[in-house]
C-alpha cells in the first residue's frame, strides 16, 4: 500500500549563484511549533530535516522568497510493470 505524506517546510535560505544569477540553491526546513496551530501539528510529526534544492531558471528560483511557506507532498511513485 503506497501511503501519501505531507509535511510544512519553510524556506530558509536563496543563494544565487555569481557566476549564473538565474540559478539559486534553496534551502527549506520544516515548520517550528509556533503560535499556528496547523504548524504545531506538523512540528510534532517533523520536527527536524532540510529540503535543498538548486533550481536553474530564474523564473522558478523566484517563486521561493525566505520566509514563504510550502506544503510538500511525499507520494511513491508506481513500480512500472514490463507488460507486453
Amino acid at each position: 500500500m503506497d501511503m501519501k505524506v505531507r509535511a510544512k517546510f519553510i524556506v530558509d535560505e536563496v543563494t544565487r549563484s555569481r557566476y549564473n544569477p538565474l540559478s539559486a540553491v534553496v534551502k527549506l526546513s520544516p515548520v517550528c511549533a509556533d503560535e499556528v496551530e496547523e504548524n504545531q501539528r506538523f512540528h510534532e510529526a517533523t520536527p527536524t530535516g532540510e529540503i535543498t534544492m538548486h533550481i536553474t531558471r530564474k523564473e522558478v528560483a523566484d517563486n521561493f522568497p525566505v520566509g514563504k511557506e510550502f506544503y510538500v507532498d511525499f507520494i511513491a511513485v508506481p513500480e512500472k510493470t514490463n507488460e507486453a
